[in-house]
């Protein structure tokens, strides 16, 4: 194979697989039915509303940013790939994929401990994620 024809079908292959990882918080996501802006907006006023509001926005900030996370894992792999000769662009790749894994270990660790309080204090609410085990 030409060195054209390999570099083509790596960048395929580096593209395929940085856009199922980039979509699979989304893919996740797609049980819930979408909320759309006007559903963000409460109209009973004070600072319930406004505590309402921000929430449902939040909710839907909650998957960029683990998209976020996987991408930047994703690069830092990439960088560390591609430049295997080069130790300070390995290094420079090592570091995107720490942040990376850090930030979705945060963001999962965020989750489980809400999901712990949740059932330690007996509140039930439609917006704490739940895992549905498949039988």
């Amino acid at each position: 194979m030409s060195i054209r024809l390999k570099r083509f079908l790596s960048a395929a292959i580096v593209g395929s697989l940085f856009f199922g990882f980039a979509m699979t918080p989304f893919i996740t996501y797609a049980q819930t039915p979408p909320t759309s802006p006007t559903t963000c907006i409460y109209t009973s006023g004070g600072i319930g509303g406004l505590i309402g509001t921000a929430l449902c926005l939040l909710k839907s900030v909650v998957p960029l940013l683990v998209t976020a996370a996987v991408v930047v894992f994703i690069y830092g792999l990439v960088i560390y790939i591609r430049n295997a000769d080069n130790s300070e662009k390995r290094k420079e790749g090592n570091q995107f994929i720490m942040y990376g894994l850090i930030a979705l270990f945060v963001m999962v660790s965020t989750w489980a401990l809400v999901g712990i309080m949740t059932a330690t204090f007996g509140i039930t609410s439609t917006t704490v994620p739940t895992f549905q085990l498949v039988q």
